[in-house]
């Protein structure tokens, strides 16, 4: 798990700030804070890559296959249950 960065106030460089408004941009999403000590600025946050959801492309291939074969199992059981009636 990532550690989240914390926001240090330019003016004291004190981390406790608070968000008093957020708002997309095409830069990333805008914060204003606002510091303890009352000194307001803004962050930009952006995403530096592609973001990764689910699992990666071999292990998708590999479940596919393993539920083709429990598939194809049970079609070869229901024919041989059939096949003694």
């Amino acid at each position: 798990m990532k550690r989240r960065a914390k926001m240090a106030c330019p003016e004291c460089g004190s981390t406790r700030s608070k968000v008093y408004e957020s708002r997309g941009s095409d830069a990333g999403v805008k914060r204003n804070r606002e510091c303890e000590c009352g000194y307001r600025f803004t962050t930009v946050e952006t995403v530096l890559g592609p973001v990764m959801r689910g699992k990666p492309a071999a292990s998708r291939l590999q479940e596919g296959r393993e539920a083709e074969l429990v598939q194809a199992t049970g079609r070869l059981f229901s024919a041989l249950i059939d096949a003694q009636r």
